[in-house]
C-alpha cells in the first residue's frame, strides 16, 4: 500500500490527446489531478493543447489511413514505449 510521501509513476495511454472531448477529457483531468503528487506520462499519437507543466509527453508513432490501421500500428509502438 503506497505511503502519503511515494510519488507514483502514472502512465496515460490515449491515441488522440484531445482536453476537451472524448475520453481523452477524462485522460486530461485525471493527469492534471494526479502531477501534484506523482510523476504522470501521457502516451499519445496526437496533442490537442496540452498542459505543459508537471506532465511528460510521448509521441506514439501510428498509420492514420482508416481506424483499424491506426489502432493496429498505435498499439506495438505505445506497448514498446510504457
Amino acid at each position: 500500500m503506497p505511503t502519503a510521501d511515494r510519488r507514483l509513476r502514472i502512465a496515460f495511454v490515449v491515441i488522440d490527446y484531445n482536453r476537451h472531448m472524448g475520453h481523452s477529457r477524462y485522460v486530461a483531468e485525471l493527469a492534471s489531478r494526479f502531477k501534484r503528487n506523482h510523476e504522470v506520462h501521457v502516451f499519445a499519437n496526437t496533442f490537442d493543447e496540452p498542459d505543459p507543466a508537471g506532465i511528460t509527453y510521448h509521441h506514439v508513432p501510428a498509420w492514420r489511413a482508416n481506424a483499424l490501421s491506426t489502432i493496429l500500428t498505435f498499439v506495438l509502438p505505445a506497448t514498446a514505449l510504457v
